[in-house]
């Protein structure tokens, strides 16, 4: 309890300093007929620790969508891919793996009902079942915990 509470105390300290902890941000690729999907794996995020980028939440109307996505990936950590059947014919997913790449960022595939090998770009990174989210929780888990702990 009293390392909750001398935690709780920093934070406060950096809050009342002005110092707000930025987040740690997971840009959510998807294809718009997996929405209900991304909003788990958001609040899953959000739950961690973690800020989701997502679409529903980070978009208005009248948006330039290309402008907008850029910067949540430019602001993101890393990017998680839903991979399903219908992300597979997104040219919206493949543009946004390819603008994370192009950064050096960590993007993991989420596979939904497709194999590891459904687009090409993913074929070498090391991909986690849906039905394994939560080991990529923990995983995600302890990188949160070290940007954290380098953060402060």
């Amino acid at each position: 309890m009293a390392v909750q509470e001398t935690e709780s105390t920093a934070s406060s300290f950096r809050i009342a300093q002005g110092r707000f902890p930025k987040p740690y941000v997971v840009f959510i690729s998807h294809s718009s007929r997996d929405s209900w999907i991304a909003q788990i794996v958001a609040e899953k995020l959000r739950a961690l620790g973690a800020e989701p980028w997502l679409d529903v939440k980070d978009l208005a109307g009248g948006d330039v969508l290309t402008d907008q996505i850029l910067s949540g990936l430019d602001a993101c950590h890393e990017a998680v891919v839903i991979l399903s059947p219908c992300s597979v014919e997104s040219k919206w997913v493949v543009f946004e793996i390819g603008a994370v790449w192009g950064q050096h960022k960590r993007v993991t595939p989420i596979l939904n009902n497709v194999p590891y090998d459904a687009i090409t770009p993913l074929r070498g990174s090391k991909a986690v079942d849906l039905n394994d989210f939560d080991r990529f929780l923990g995983e995600l888990g302890k990188r949160i915990d070290q940007w954290t702990d380098s953060e402060e």
